[in-house]
């Protein structure tokens, strides 16, 4: 996997969204770079805390916030 030198960090807020939510993952995965953090901020009232299990090659850091 190529690397470059400066970090590349992308931030998802969703809401009620989960599979919306794996199309995106599934296609950040099928990349030849990955990001070097992925941020998920839920403020659904359906929970998405065990997609990340699913993309355990994404570095993936989920929050939830409720609005």
């Amino acid at each position: 996997m190529q690397r470059f030198k400066d970090k590349i960090a992308f931030i998802i807020a969703t809401k009620d969204r989960p599979q919306e939510l794996r199309r995106l993952l599934r296609s950040f995965e099928s990349q030849s770079f990955h990001p070097d953090q992925i941020i998920i901020v839920d403020g659904g009232d359906e929970l998405v805390a065990d997609i990340n299990q699913e993309f355990s090659s994404l570095p993936i850091k989920y929050m939830r916030c409720v609005p």
